[in-house]
């Protein structure tokens, strides 16, 4: 009995370590990032280039997050799922980089950023890094939909879903970090 509170208390301490280690590694990436963005700021802001009107797709350029967490079935913890999306312009096209990791989860995937009467589709392109279930989506599956709504940017979910049931009805569900 005491051996097995001991395995449960082990297996506790494993499954929170493990979450705080993933929470510090998206931290310290996020700094990374802010660092990188805040030199390209500075040299933006030293030289002189004219200012053209945005366009409607450059609202939604930088990064986006999303997570969702739940209660381990046995032991103290959470299990969760981080998404990642990097939405920028590479050439004359627009890209949505996402990444999705947590329990259970690997994906690296990139998709084409489509612009929309209120808002933009991410449609799926090819895997970027090798991860499971790399097969679940094939070249022009619609990932999910971003629109402005009443001042908030709702996810509508296509071939893409998240884990948890309450999550996967339209809603607010990515917040922009930069």
């Amino acid at each position: 009995m005491h051996c097995r509170r001991f395995l449960l208390s082990a297996l506790a301490i494993l499954t929170i370590s493990f979450a705080l280690a993933f929470i510090i590694r998206v931290k310290e990436k996020r700094s990374e990032e802010h660092t990188a963005n805040h030199s390209l700021q500075t040299v933006s802001q030293t030289t002189a280039v004219p200012v053209a009107a945005r366009s409607p797709m450059e609202e939604w350029l930088g990064r986006w997050e999303f997570s969702e967490c739940w209660p381990m079935l046995q032991g103290v913890g959470a299990n969760c799922i981080q998404y990642e999306m990097n939405i920028s312009n590479e050439g004359a096209r627009t890209i949505a980089d996402l990444d999705a990791v947590g329990f259970q989860t690997d994906s690296h995937v990139r998709g084409i950023v489509k612009l929309k009467k209120d808002g933009i589709k991410i449609v799926y392109v090819k895997v970027r890094e090798s991860g499971l279930f790399d097969d679940a989506y094939k070249a022009g599956d619609g990932l999910f939909d971003l629109s402005s709504q009443n001042g908030k940017i709702v996810t509508t979910w296509e071939k893409l879903k998240p884990a948890l049931d309450k999550n996967k009805s339209e809603g607010v569900r990515f917040e922009r970090v930069n």
